[in-house]
């Protein structure tokens, strides 16, 4: 497989963004192909973004099995089940102006996980309830607090993911790009910064996750497919974080300067992940999730 087999996904970004970079992985390959005019090595590590709720909702889907934690169980007002779905109706602080405004002050700082925590709770919900990061924050603390261990401490064994609580991560390398910007520098609100230093720790441990390049087909295994083989068979909409779509058990993400989508189709047994050094692209949305979806057209 090449990046020419998603030439229409590709050639829109390549022309409106100049796409810095981008890694595709297709198990039926048995490689990643890394394609752009700056070159990836394995020893590079790259945002998942929000592919870091896969993560989560395996950790909780191995704890649900192991009877540690229970989907009727509460955390505060919601069963986990619900926080699992997206059924909450909670809001993301980010979409707070007040909030914003703080965040957008200084986007490279770390925001206090229980500053994220406290700022949505007290945001009013929506029916009928839609996707919030808030959901997967919290399920991570009640996978913390049953076990008694940081969510650091529960990641399933797959050397090269890098998913620390306090969101202090390491700078990704490359940086990202954005048209009429200069090389790593883009916009977020109001604000241009450097994206290779960029912190998303606002959203706590539902974006925070960095992954070597080198582990991205261990990744895959480890975790793509197992969510998939652990978590209920829908046809539609959240379980586990996972978003099931067309016989896919996937997710996308994207933060300021890099972009992602994994997934899994149990009943082909192949998984695909892709990375771009872009983020949400004007005219095709996810740019990861663009590529990886014209590749399996």
């Amino acid at each position: 497989m090449t990046l020419a087999e998603a030439s229409a996904a590709h050639a829109v970004l390549r022309e409106e963004s100049d796409l810095p970079w981008a890694v595709l992985y297709d198990s039926r390959a048995g490689a990643p192909q890394f394609f752009g005019p700056t070159a990836l090595h394995d020893d590079m590590h790259i945002r998942l973004a929000s592919v870091s709720k896969l993560v989560i909702g395996l950790v909780y889907a191995r704890l649900v099995k192991s009877g540690t934690l229970r989907p009727e169980d509460t955390l505060g007002d919601d069963t986990l089940n619900d926080l699992a779905t997206h059924a909450t109706g909670l809001q993301d602080a980010l979409h707070d102006p007040a909030f914003r405004a703080i965040v957008n002050a200084d986007v490279t700082q770390p925001q206090p996980l229980d500053r994220v925590i406290e700022a949505s709770l007290n945001l009013p919900r929506v029916t009928p309830p839609n996707y919030a990061n808030i959901n997967a924050i919290l399920l991570a603390r009640a996978c913390e607090r049953a076990t008694e261990r940081p969510f650091s401490d529960l990641l399933p064994d797959c050397d090269g993911l890098t998913f620390p609580a306090d969101g202090r991560i390491p700078a990704p390398s490359p940086g990202g790009v954005r048209r009429g910007r200069a090389d790593g520098r883009i916009e977020y609100g109001d604000t241009l910064f450097d994206a290779s230093r960029y912190n998303p720790s606002w959203a706590g441990h539902s974006g925070t996750g960095t992954l070597r390049v080198g582990a991205i087909p261990a990744f895959c295994d480890i975790i793509v497919a197992a969510i998939a083989r652990e978590t209920p068979r829908q046809d539609s909409g959240y379980q586990n974080l996972a978003r099931f779509e067309n016989g896919w058990v996937c997710h996308a993400g994207d933060v300021p300067g890099a972009s992602a989508w994994a997934g899994h189709h149990p009943s082909t047994n192949r998984t695909v992940f892709a990375a771009t050094g872009l983020c949400w692209s004007k005219s095709l949305g996810n740019p990861a999730e663009a590529i990886a979806k014209a590749s399996l057209k």
